[in-house]
């Protein structure tokens, strides 16, 4: 999968990519940008096929002054779920 949350799947892209709204207009995502400023993207992994996360591959990171951090956060479930009766 190459996407961050918030993105559809196999995008490329992060949220604000997808939304237009990235700090710096033009960008996939936020952490692109490259300036010497902390910057985040965030949003929900919701494409079931991929769930739960198990492994993060971070790449471009190979400056010397380039670092990064990650945080996967605890699983959320939303929506209705439904009992069903067996006969």
């Amino acid at each position: 999968m190459t996407n961050w949350g918030g993105a559809p799947t196999n995008s490329s892209q992060c949220a604000c990519g997808v939304q237009g709204r990235c700090d710096k207009s033009g960008r996939d995502c936020n952490c692109n940008i490259n300036d010497y400023e902390w910057r985040s993207d965030e949003g929900y992994l919701d494409d079931k096929r991929y769930l739960p996360v198990k492994q993060v591959s971070v790449r471009d990171v190979d400056g010397e002054e380039e670092i990064a951090s990650l945080m996967v956060k605890p699983m959320e479930c939303y929506g209705v779920f439904q009992k069903r009766k067996y006969v």
